[in-house]
């Protein structure tokens, strides 16, 4: 009775030592993951709501253990640790780490599509499952299901499947990978990123590739269905968040062109009073003036947005993108923003050097203009629809816009360039119209990077209430 009294004892310490280094786990895994977020958010590289609800569940889990190990530890508790989510949140957490360009965690994908995924990775071009399923508990879904390969490694399974008088694929939704597979596939059939879709990833923690070779033919089949599989034993070992950060943040600048096609959104932003200094609100500006000027208080466009974009690029503009602008700066702008386009702007046999542009530039801002600011802008000659470097299907995906937006997007497409724009509407509708237009997945659209933020001229005061003409560019 003793040996058995002193065995419950030593079981129960083992139990109460186990809850606190889970707790303890819990809670470095907590910190790991406000540590990445307090980073990425402030550097406006990923959204707190994109991982709102992992982070709960974390803070949930840690409430449960805490209860566990504030009172006399009992079997029952075993039970309630064993059915602990915390190992399946760090697996999701280890995997998250060792990905690049993270802009979601246990959310969803919503570039105008919602796609339930444990980890967004590649600023969306791929998604990731993480599944902690056991080698046992699958090789009983098999069994459950008839599944006896001897021998999978030669053609005995479709022997096999024609003995238990079935279709080979009508038994594969039965089992819960080829169903995980399956609905991610779907989910992602009608979605595009950048005109793809997305790689889809199933990491599988707990699976050793090779070590059962009736459950590497499963894999195999996920493999032929589009869906990429990773391992346990072919996962890098886990590594600290200090380690991980850099490859984790998200940069969508890096796919940038080292020419950028400047649209006329970011013209306006460019040469804008709103950007270039500090404007004083009066009672006659209207509602989204007034908006625009908190943001830019916030947010400094120049410096913090445009200025690291356009570092040691080239920036180029369509004839037709140049045209309008000035139209529109002559008609509302005011003199320091007419001032700014002019000196920008390249003009026919310009003789001024780039030191000279943004010297001249440096007069009209408040900022400083920095030497690795490529100015004058090179107003390039507007591409015909029938340019040979355009695809075949180029001349359908661009008939919707206005002959502005259209030289805008097929002078970038022809030169192989990146388009800057925070124009979302026409981003939206070159996407669509894009994906209707082409003939195969393969073809795509032009490169384009989105600016989510903008700026209006600041326009005269006679003006101010007419904003038509820059309407006229979304």
């Amino acid at each position: 009775m003793a040996d058995l009294i002193s065995a419950e004892m030593s079981s129960l310490a083992l139990l109460e030592s186990d809850t606190k280094k889970r707790i303890q786990d819990a809670r470095n895994l907590l910190a790991e993951l406000d540590f990445f977020l307090a980073i990425a958010c402030s550097e406006k590289k990923f959204d707190i709501n994109n991982a709102k609800a992992f982070r709960s569940r974390i803070i949930t889990e840690i409430r449960n253990l805490e209860k566990l190990s504030s009172s006399r530890v009992t079997d029952q508790d075993r039970i309630k640790l064993d059915s602990s989510n915390l190992s399946f949140f760090e697996a999701i957490w280890n995997v998250a780490k060792q990905s690049a360009g993270v802009t979601g965690i246990r959310s969803h994908l919503t570039a105008n599509y919602t796609i339930k995924c444990d980890i967004v990775a590649e600023g969306g071009s791929k998604l990731i499952k993480v599944l902690t399923i056991s080698e046992k508990r699958l090789l009983y879904e098999m069994a459950a299901q008839g599944w006896h390969w001897d021998d999978p490694d030669s053609d005995s399974e479709t022997e096999s499947d024609e003995e238990h008088g079935r279709e080979k694929d009508d038994d594969l939704p039965e089992l819960s990978l080829f169903k995980i597979a399956r609905a991610l596939i779907d989910q992602v059939k009608d979605t595009r990123v950048r005109y793809r879709r997305p790689r889809l990833v199933l990491t599988l923690t707990r699976l050793r590739e090779g070590s059962v070779s009736a459950i590497d033919t499963i894999l195999t089949k996920i493999r032929s269905m589009g869906v990429e599989i990773v391992c346990g034993n072919n996962l890098p070992p886990p590594i600290s968040i200090q380690d991980a950060l850099s490859t984790m943040l998200y940069d969508d600048t890096e796919r940038l062109t080292k020419t950028l096609n400047v649209d006329c959104t970011l013209l306006l932003a460019l040469v804008s009073d709103i950007t270039n200094s500090v404007v004083q609100e009066k009672p006659s500006f209207n509602r989204a003036l007034k908006r625009q000027l908190e943001i830019e208080a916030k947010e400094q466009l120049l410096l913090n947005v445009l200025g690291p974009i356009i570092k040691d690029r080239k920036l180029v503009c369509s004839y037709e993108a140049a045209k309008t602008m000035r139209d529109i700066t002559e008609f509302i702008g005011t003199p320091t923003e007419r001032a700014r386009l002019e000196t920008i702007m390249a003009k026919p046999e310009d003789k001024r050097s780039q030191k000279e542009v943004q010297n001249a530039f440096q007069q009209y801002s408040c900022y400083h203009i920095s030497d690795s600011w490529n100015f004058p802008i090179e107003i390039w000659d507007d591409v015909a629809i029938d340019d040979p470097r355009l695809p075949e299907f180029a001349s359908e995906a661009v008939s919707g816009f206005n002959p502005v937006t259209k030289s805008v997007f097929l002078n970038g497409w022809a030169h192989g360039i990146t388009t800057i724009t925070s124009n979302k509407g026409a981003v939206c509708a070159l996407q669509r119209d894009v994906e209707a237009a082409r003939q195969s997945n393969e073809e795509v659209g032009p490169e384009v990077w989105f600016c989510k933020t903008s700026r209006s001229l600041m326009a005269k005061e006679k003006d101010r209430r007419d904003a038509s003409s820059q309407k006229a560019l979304e």
